[in-house]
């Protein structure tokens, strides 16, 4: 579950190296805050929130702390270069970007190939950071931080590019403060606790304006967040084990197995064991 990475630095804070194939060897990819990789050598194919990719040589791929990742078939040869970013820098480095355009394609397309000047410029950028080993471990730690949000900016010019748009990201504001804070809390507590209440409580805010919030920033309701995640686990626990609908019920904090059954059906327009045997 841990994220197991030849790094040039062991802390925990911002990290750059190179990783194999058991970088995947676990049944879930957990990411800290922010992940970027290159491939470099062979393929791996990884499920993202229920959709399917996979990462083969020259391909990029930005995955972030509330995605479901589940690694698939991952050949022996395979090789990345990464950069992995804490909880705490992700969310500084992810405050100037507050266009839905920009967060859609992180969360449609983590997978990615850039064309032409653009895939330079990130190969490029993975290039450099090998050359930072020789630094302090203070410098190289500052020196990477700001090469992420460099690389954060190249991706949004290049959203935005593919888009035929020439607008840059906007700035955002408190209430972006308030949907990154609602996002981590719904990472930890997502299995106990579903109602958008018990989060707006712990932010201070209104439980109305807190799904004000997330259709502003995010583009649905805060409850409809809420449900999708919970549902992309529901979809991965049917998918990779054997366990019962009422297990899954049980685990996750539904009343009982028809209640899951229901929210299932809303957000899906199937049943849970459709969905395992469709």
């Amino acid at each position: 579950m841990n994220l197991r990475m030849n790094a040039n630095k062991k802390s925990t804070g911002i990290l750059a190296g190179k990783a194999g194939a058991e970088l995947f060897s676990d049944a879930r990819l957990e990411v800290p805050g922010c992940l970027l990789l290159r491939c470099t050598a062979g393929q791996a194919s990884l499920t993202i929130n229920s959709s399917e990719f996979i990462l083969s040589e020259g391909v990029l791929a930005m995955l972030v702390f509330d995605m479901m990742i589940l690694p698939g078939d991952v050949s022996l040869d395979f090789k990345c270069d990464f950069c992995s970013i804490d909880m705490s820098g992700a969310g500084k480095l992810f405050f100037p970007f507050s266009d839905n355009g920009f967060w859609d394609f992180v969360y449609n397309t983590p997978v990615f190939t850039a064309e032409e000047a653009f895939g330079a410029l990130f190969d490029g950028w993975f290039d450099m950071l090998s050359r930072f080993q020789v630094l302090s471990e203070h410098s190289r730690e500052k020196i990477l931080y700001n090469e992420v949000s460099n690389f954060l900016m190249m991706l949004g010019d290049y959203i935005y590019s593919r888009s035929g748009s020439d607008a840059s990201p906007s700035i955002k504001n408190r209430g972006w403060s308030i949907i990154l804070g609602f996002i981590r809390l719904l990472q930890r507590n997502y299995a106990e606790q579903h109602t958008v209440k018990w989060y707006a409580d712990r932010l201070h805010v209104s439980a109305d304006y807190l799904n004000r919030l997330c259709k502003i920033h995010i583009g649905e309701s805060a409850k409809a967040h809420i449900d999708a995640q919970i549902i992309a686990v529901v979809k991965s626990l049917l998918l990779i084990t054997d366990l019962s609908v009422k297990t899954i019920s049980d685990e996750l904090h539904f009343v009982d197995s028809s209640y899951l059954c229901r929210v299932f059906r809303r957000v899906t327009g199937m049943t849970p064991l459709e969905f395992r045997h469709r």
